[in-house]
């Protein structure tokens, strides 16, 4: 049975759970999608945006906002907007954010435009 066989069969059932069922459903559902997530953040390649792929390596420090800037020098908010989203940086909190440094080094390689040298 392959993977949309499945999903398209737990949507099915999905539609047939009573209504008073549906909150613990979801917490199951939202369970199961932290557990997937984690095991791609610990297992899974990650595409950089160089276009290759490479497993993150557990040795490697990752950098604040500030040493992140020492690389690819721009206005701070111009470069958090920038990198939002992209496979090298991490968002722990509202307020911290860390970033690969290989990544971000592949990035500011490929990068175009005002900030680039």
């Amino acid at each position: 049975m392959t993977l949309e066989v499945r999903l398209a069969t737990l949507l099915q059932e999905v539609a047939d759970v009573p209504l008073v069922e549906l909150p613990r459903l979801r917490g199951l559902l939202m369970e199961a999608e932290a557990g997937l997530l984690l095991r791609l953040r610990k297992e899974g390649p990650q595409a950089n945006s160089a276009g290759t792929t490479r497993l993150p390596k557990a040795d490697e420090p990752l950098l604040t906002v500030e040493e992140a800037l020492s690389l690819a020098p721009m206005p701070r908010r111009t470069f958090l907007r920038l990198t939002r989203g992209l496979p090298f940086r991490r968002d722990i909190s509202r307020k911290t954010v860390l970033f690969e440094r290989a990544g971000l080094l592949a990035w500011k390689r490929v990068k175009t435009g005002r900030w680039a040298a």
